[in-house]
């Protein structure tokens, strides 16, 4: 797996730029408990959000973005 993290220009909102797994660590839920670790250690942080961008057209990814509590913006 693969995950690239920075934080944004303002240092209260990080922004996850990259996260890739093998197909064969997918459905382990692996991915899940990285971006559960990420946003609670934003929180301890004190962000007051965890932005990531996606291309619209990876909607298996947004599907499992969205399972983990983000939401699309316009």
């Amino acid at each position: 797996m693969e995950l690239t993290f920075r934080l944004a220009v303002k240092a209260d909102i990080p922004d996850i730029v990259r996260m890739l797994a093998d197909d064969v660590l997918r459905g382990q839920g692996i991915g899940k408990r990285v971006f559960e670790y990420i946003i609670n250690r934003a929180k301890e942080k004190g962000a007051y959000m965890v932005q990531l961008t996606s291309d619209k057209k990876r909607i298996d990814a947004i599907r499992f973005y969205e399972s983990v509590g983000f939401k699309a913006t316009p």
